[in-house]
């Protein structure tokens, strides 16, 4: 079987694509690939022994302006920028998150970089995930072909709509607004 000619490949989310690449500046979408790359671009073993990706790694400033080929105050305003947005974290070794440039400054230790919180899927427990769920009724002369599947109706005076990334994004930008507001 030959060899792919590309040398492997990283799963990188749709919403990626779909919702937040108009909304991100050149070296933040360049910033933001590098440590998609460098999490989900790699497994590891995990307790139960099985494998997942990569939560985090480190990465010099020097190694993103090589990777980027960006300046480095390019990638310096990058992180900010996507830090604020929520989509990537940057941490101590120790998981203590380093969310400004002064912290990440002040830091003496190695810098790990992760995807932020809104790329975690959602527990099943959660209500949009239940929203969502497909069913097929037993001997239901309505209910489509097998292989196809209907989904369940939302709750009677249930307003709520699917989540999109860059709604998450804005809120949490209008969130930061406000708690730097007096």
């Amino acid at each position: 079987m030959p060899s792919s000619p590309f040398g492997g490949s990283v799963p990188v989310p749709n919403a990626l694509f779909d919702e937040l690449l108009p909304e991100l500046s050149d070296a933040e979408l360049r910033l933001l690939l590098v440590v998609v790359r460098a999490t989900l671009g790699w497994r590891e073993g995990n307790a139960a022994g099985g494998w997942q990706y990569k939560q985090r790694d480190w990465m010099t400033n020097r190694l993103l302006v090589r990777r980027t080929g960006c300046a480095s105050a390019s990638v310096s305003r990058a992180v900010q920028g996507l830090v604020n947005k929520g989509l990537i974290r940057v941490e101590r070794a120790n998981a203590e998150l380093l969310d400004t440039p002064e912290k990440r400054r002040r830091n003496l230790g190695r810098l790990y970089f992760g995807l932020g919180d809104m790329w975690t899927t959602p527990p099943r427990g959660d209500i949009a995930f239940r929203r969502t769920t497909t069913t097929i009724r037993k001997h239901n002369h309505d209910a489509p072909p097998p292989g196809r599947h209907r989904r369940r109706s939302a709750p009677a005076g249930d307003t709520s709509r699917p989540v999109r990334v860059a709604d998450l994004v804005a809120d949490r930008q209008a969130a930061l607004r406000g708690s730097d507001a007096p």
